[in-house]
């Protein structure tokens, strides 16, 4: 995904004029003969080249920010290595323009600067020019996201964030239920509305961008609960387990992946090393 995405990314002006689109009724981008895909909705301007923010093999930017975040994790943290494949999934995560992916970014390149000033003071300063070029280029998305042309997926988000807590107060233990048209059903009643300065949410009928706030109003706080716990006891990465998992729940604040069989991997994992505990042991 890392090397088809790079690709991805620097073939766009060459096959720019050989693309076609294909739509269905919930999704619609442009593709070059199904090997690189492109949302016109995220073309970008930069020193007067006009280039498409990185999706890969994915259906948007911000789902392929995660799983190079991921990446950048384990090569970071788990392998603690700084080789090619360190830069690459460092230039990968910046062509997606996500504030959320560079937001992440920007976190764990804090977290590796203090750590690799313990192991290798002469590589310091460079993670240091890395992190501030990051910052700026994450501050200046934030500032498009909140006031720029950007605020349309901010208040959306920012919606999908505070409406749960609206049907919380009315189903705190069971929440509303996992089916997608019941949600899209309850969250349009009026006593959930909430409007915001950019866009009239009183109807909205699409799903949530926000998975984790989604799995609290749809299942309840108890159960929700649980599955984090789960999440939290993952055995797949155990070293910076805390760091991970606030990686993992800002990642899916941001995008419905919580109930995608990846991430429920490492809910069941979880599972089974918390429920082991309680099994009978045979001497």
């Amino acid at each position: 995904a890392l090397f088809h995405s790079l690709i991805n990314f620097l073939a766009y002006p060459l096959i720019k004029p050989f693309l076609f689109e294909i739509s269905n009724e919930r999704y619609n981008c442009q593709t070059f003969f199904y090997l690189f895909y492109y949302l016109d909705t995220h073309s970008i301007s930069f020193f007067g080249f006009d280039m498409i923010r990185n999706q890969g093999i994915f259906w948007e930017p911000g789902i392929l920010q995660i799983y190079l975040n991921l990446l950048f994790f384990i090569e970071a943290f788990i392998y603690k290595k700084r080789g090619l494949l360190f830069w690459l999934i460092l230039i990968g995560l910046l062509t997606t323009f996500s504030t959320t992916g560079l937001l992440v970014l920007l976190l764990q390149i804090v977290i590796y600067f203090f750590s690799s000033v313990r192991r290798n003071i002469y590589f310091t300063p460079v993670i240091f020019l890395i992190l501030v070029s990051i910052y700026f280029v994450t501050v200046d998305n934030i500032r498009d996201k909140v006031s720029g042309d950007g605020r349309y997926s901010f208040q959306a988000r920012f919606f999908d964030l505070v409406q749960p807590f609206y049907l919380l107060k009315d189903y705190p233990l069971t929440g509303v239920g996992l089916d997608d048209e019941q949600y899209i059903e309850v969250r349009q009643f009026t006593a959930y509305s909430l409007n915001l300065n950019a866009l009239d949410f009183s109807n909205r009928s699409k799903g949530s961008t926000n998975s984790v706030m989604f799995f609290l109003a749809a299942t309840g706080i108890p159960f929700t609960l649980i599955v984090l716990l789960m999440l939290f006891k993952q055995q797949f990465v155990l070293e910076k387990r805390k760091w991970f998992f606030i990686f993992i729940i800002i990642s899916l604040m941001t995008e419905p992946l919580l109930l995608r069989p990846f991430f429920l991997t490492f809910v069941m994992s979880g599972g089974i090393y918390f429920f082991n505990k309680f099994r009978w042991i045979k001497y």
